[in-house]
């Protein structure tokens, strides 16, 4: 991961577009990794001013977007996972977030929380508890998000990182 932050802020620094940081990182990566290391990444630059996201998924769970009119959005343009292939293309999206909107981003640690009989926590959770929390602040997004899912894991070992980033604008 300490490979992965520094290439990325590297790129980040130099790179003209998010696709091309994204590729750069990927190309850096599989020439300094070994052939079973592979990373998942969700790349993006926010411009408050315009209030647009410029982004690409590289292989990550696709972040929700919830719209103004109470839709759920993925953002799933991007390309494959970074460190695997070298041949690998990047695409990506600029989209328009409205007053009001949020941006949900998402480790597989979320998702994949399992309970004492191994069930997964699962997307369509993970919407549900969105959808319930709508209007909630970003911080509060993010603890509604947490406390479900260890609700749900119960006295399960945790077996992954929980990571959570909430972006309301």
């Amino acid at each position: 991961m300490a490979n992965l932050q520094a290439t990325v802020r590297g790129c980040a620094r130099s790179s003209t577009s998010v696709a091309d940081c994204v590729a750069t990182v990927n190309r850096l990566l599989v020439g300094s990794t070994d052939a079973k290391t592979f990373v998942t990444l969700f790349y993006s630059v926010y411009d408050a001013q315009a209030r647009t996201l410029t982004y690409c998924n590289a292989g990550h769970n696709p972040p929700y977007r919830s719209t103004v009119d109470g839709r759920m959005v993925t953002l799933d343009t991007g390309g494959p996972i970074v460190a695997a292939f070298g041949w690998s293309k990047y695409e990506q999206e600029t989209i328009q977030l409205a007053p009001g909107e949020r941006l949900v981003v998402f480790t597989d640690g979320v998702t994949e929380a399992a309970n004492p009989a191994d069930e997964q926590f699962g997307e369509p959770r993970l919407e549900e508890i969105l959808k319930q929390n709508a209007q909630a602040k970003a911080a509060d997004t993010i603890q509604h998000v947490l406390d479900a899912v260890l609700k749900f894991q119960a006295e399960a070992p945790v077996a992954d990182d929980i990571t959570l980033v909430c972006l309301r604008t």
